[in-house]
């Protein structure tokens, strides 16, 4: 369950990731870690050689689920991520911050507010 785990230091992982822009871990008191995830569509599209506009939802969902993969096997089992969602645009700033001193800052409860239904959908799908 996600609560055993530093959800900081594997966002940053992910975020050191050139295909993700943002990411937020969710799964406390859950039985598996996930993520929400701002892709960079920009950098997809050039690693695919195609235009920005015509990229797929599915073409995008692909893209980062290589990149989790690859990230999940520097991860300790318990930490690895089963499941994520494809956040659209970048979280607001009254949920996710840098502070002054360069730390991400994140408002977990918000973030479970806010994209209650994204993370629902993650734990309530079979894929």
């Amino acid at each position: 369950d996600g609560s055993n785990i530093n959800p900081g230091t594997i966002e940053a992982l992910l975020e050191s990731d050139s295909f993700i822009r943002q990411a937020v871990l969710v799964g406390d008191h859950r039985s598996f870690v996930a993520a929400l995830i701002v892709p960079d569509h920009g950098r997809i599209a050039a690693a695919l050689d195609r235009m920005e506009t015509a990229l797929s939802d599915r073409e995008v969902e692909a893209a980062l689920g290589q990149r989790v993969e690859l990230i999940n096997t520097q991860l300790d089992r318990y930490e690895r991520i089963r499941k994520f969602a494809v956040i659209s645009n970048d979280f607001p700033e009254e949920l996710r911050s840098i502070t002054t001193l360069q730390k991400t800052k994140i408002d977990r409860q918000a973030v479970e507010d806010k994209y209650r239904v994204e993370i629902e959908a993650i734990y309530s799908s079979r894929r």
